[in-house]
């Protein structure tokens, strides 16, 4: 899926009801239909996204609005960015998009190298708290904002529990949970690792605190100090340097439903 350009800075945000989509499994690259299916219960194929549309039932899930110098985008999976890699510069920051296949992701992790950054993120707040109000990118964060800065391998943002068609990437995300689920990997990790790390990941296993850092958030900025940053909206490049990202609760409507949770047995019953 593209990310969307919003023409003018009021057009970004704007609280515009949006038909219902049916996400269809089409390739490897299918993480919102793999994530409807996985909240829904269901095999993920496009038969059964068909049944989901046939049943009439539509859910809310959350967008987000991704604001850089000079653009404004749109998405709905997720963000990451990364270092240029080592003989191929425009492949920096595309780790998830290949994690569907695991030779290319392995020779891109491999040759991935560390930037200088800024990290900021806004944590959850507490429900009837004042909604607080986004900097501008010319401004630094201030508190309850809190910045990070050190050395990392790879910055990713995700709204859903899927990457791509066999990768849970977030298993505790939810469709409008109304947050990021940002995972950052600093340069201490080494290559190997990481490469343990995205190889569990494929296999649906959780990453190990210890190499992998997680911070939820309802907004983050991304400040690369030592080259412009390759970032990556959805799976599509976008402009680079600083990038600040914020939640757009409720905005997405789909077709699909919410499993149920097992009901509690009782004795006697």
């Amino acid at each position: 899926p593209r990310a969307s350009r919003a023409p003018r800075e009021g057009d970004a945000g704007s609280g515009a009801r949006l038909p219902p989509v049916c996400a269809v499994p089409v390739g490897g690259r299918d993480g919102l239909a793999r994530s409807a299916a996985h909240a829904a219960g269901v095999p993920c194929s496009a038969l059964d996204a068909a049944f989901l549309v046939g049943r009439g039932k539509v859910r809310t899930a959350d967008l987000a609005t991704y604001r850089t110098a000079h653009c404004y985008y749109t998405g709905f999976l997720g963000h990451s960015c990364g270092a240029p890699v080592e003989g191929d510069p425009a492949a920096g920051g595309g780790i998830l998009e290949s994690l569907g296949a695991a030779t290319e992701a392995a020779r891109k992790i491999w040759r991935q190298t560390a930037y200088q950054a800024r990290f900021s993120y806004l944590p959850p707040g507490k429900e009837g708290e004042e909604v607080v109000t986004m900097p501008d990118l010319l401004d630094s964060p201030s508190p309850p904002w809190i910045t990070i800065e050190d050395s990392f391998l790879a910055v990713w943002a995700c709204q859903l529990t899927h990457a791509a068609h066999g990768t849970v990437r977030s298993p505790d995300s939810k469709f409008n949970d109304g947050i990021f689920h940002v995972f950052v990997v600093r340069a201490s990790c080494s290559r190997l690792q990481l490469l343990r790390a995205f190889l569990d990941l494929e296999e649906g296993q959780r990453l190990e605190d210890s190499i992998v850092e997680m911070y939820p958030c309802t907004a983050f900025r991304l400040d690369p100090q030592t080259y412009e940053g390759h970032h990556h909206v959805d799976g599509e490049r976008v402009e680079g340097g600083i990038l600040q990202a914020q939640v757009e609760p409720s905005r997405l409507r789909i077709f699909g439903e919410q499993k149920e949770a097992p009901k509690e047995k009782r004795w006697g019953m």
